[in-house]
């Protein structure tokens, strides 16, 4: 006796086992022909009627992947204007059962929901979820499909904090059952974005006890790098996107003249398209919008532009517009805003002036060179966290390339506390030693990225 995949038995056949198979199988594939034949004489001729929705029925019970016939099945369930829906959820049940994974099913049963529009049909639907993600908790058309029902369940009233605390709760059980559930993690993500994250010392250990459990598996890597990226931990920039924050640095230097510069700090990453530099008589300009880490893309969360004017032009105004199509980012564009600020003896020589918007505060007070040096302090400490794992897996690539992604991080956040405190951006021997030995340990560790790696010189 042998074994097939996943422990499951396999029991060897007798000849005349195989001979009654093939037989069975023969009667199969007659009947599937001449239903299939039946349906494509009727789909030809257009005929959506009771006669389709009986062909259809059979066909897609002998093959649920035949997407055509679930979309002409709707159509002739339109044109027959049919009522009884819960007939069509048993349909679509039994041939999940026969192809969990299998986009056009699940269409179909959400198509079908959408006509009952109706709550007791969708809570019904969010225990066949538990029952499906049970059997297989990796079925990413489950944990899609069940992130629909949700959005259903809140559209018919039912309490949305009390219902995604709910679901935050059933991701960490699966999480638990499988930490390699790379769907559960996703889903997480999406809830804690919009919920908001009341512990991140728990979330962390949540992840780190999946670190050790399995290294090699990406899954929990992955959302480490999101959490760690997101607004939960300390960042950069503050975690409000729209309008940006605005400072400048004045200073006087010996020759009479005035140095300003503006800083814009988003908190997500973004470019800045044909936006000038505010405009004065007499100012001599420094450099125009730059970020911290030049790349080719010219994306950045921060932006700082530098000009001079004379001491003699005091007092003077200066003010700008921001609109949206200055800006190009991935989240909600901004509507536009205008920042104004005057400039006399009071405000010159201070070290950091917030620009305030003609009609509202653009956001509140914050220092960003501090939250940067928050942000490296907090990725040194998980860098070294992570030492002990990188010291017992040697060649689990997922350790080492993590802590390279936190060194990386650690690198930004120390270029933008150099970057607004107007001082050069410093790069260690150490830095650069680090990230050349461990292109070489990941390249011997996993040689199909090698090419990867070795760019890092």
């Amino acid at each position: 006796m042998s074994y097939g995949m996943h422990g499951c038995k396999r029991v060897d056949q007798t000849p005349e086992i195989q001979e009654a198979l093939k037989k069975r199988e023969l009667i199969k594939v007659t009947e599937y022909r001449k239903i299939s034949d039946d349906y494509v004489a009727k789909r030809s001729k257009k005929e959506f009627d009771e006669e389709m929705l009986d062909i259809t029925y059979r066909l897609l019970l002998l093959n649920p992947d035949y997407y055509s016939a679930w979309n002409d099945r709707r159509r002739a369930l339109e044109a027959t204007e049919a009522s009884d829906f819960k007939s069509e959820l048993e349909l679509a049940k039994t041939a999940l059962k026969l192809r969990p994974k299998t986009y056009w099913i699940w269409n179909h049963r959400l198509w079908t929901l959408s006509k009952m529009n109706q709550l007791e049909a969708w809570v019904g639907e969010l225990q066949l979820t538990d029952y499906l993600l049970n059997l297989d908790p990796r079925n990413f058309h489950g944990w899609d499909y069940r992130r629909q029902v949700i959005r259903q369940l809140l559209s018919h009233g039912q309490p949305a904090e009390a219902t995604l605390q709910k679901e935050l709760a059933f991701t960490k059980t699966k999480i638990a059952q499988h930490f390699s559930n790379g769907s559960a993690w996703h889903y997480r993500s999406t809830l804690i974005a919009t919920l908001g994250l009341n512990d991140l010392e728990k979330e962390l250990e949540l992840v780190r006890t999946a670190f050790y459990t399995d290294p090699d598996d990406q899954s929990a890597w992955i959302y480490y790098q999101w959490l760690i990226s997101s607004s939960f931990v300390p960042s950069i920039a503050p975690p409000i996107i729209m309008p940006p924050q605005c400072h400048i640095l004045s200073h006087g230097n010996s020759s009479n003249e005035i140095l300003i510069s503006i800083m814009l700090t988003f908190a997500e990453p973004i470019t800045l398209i044909d936006f000038p530099i505010p405009i004065h008589p007499n100012q001599v300009l420094v450099h125009g919008w730059k970020i911290p880490s030049p790349n080719t893309a010219n994306v950045s969360r921060s932006w700082k532009s530098s000009f001079k004017v004379s001491q003699a032009q005091v007092p003077f105004q200066l003010s700008f517009l921001l609109a949206p199509e200055n800006i190009k980012c991935k989240g909600q564009l901004p509507t536009c805003v205008k920042f104004h600020k005057l400039f006399d003896e009071t405000t010159l020589g201070t070290s950091s002036t917030r620009f305030v918007a003609l009609e509202r505060e653009v956001m509140k007070s914050a220092d960003s060179s501090l939250s940067a040096q928050q942000r490296t302090s907090f990725l040194e400490s998980e860098y070294k966290k992570l030492q002990e794992l990188v010291d017992f897996e040697p060649n689990a690539k997922w350790p080492l390339l993590t802590q390279v992604f936190l060194k990386h991080e650690a690198q930004v956040a120390s270029d933008c506390t150099s970057f607004f405190n107007e001082k050069p951006s410093e790069r260690s021997k150490d830095s650069t030693s680090f990230y050349l030995e461990s292109a070489k340990i990941l390249s011997r560790n996993d040689p199909l990225r090698q090419g990867y790696y070795s760019s890092w010189s």
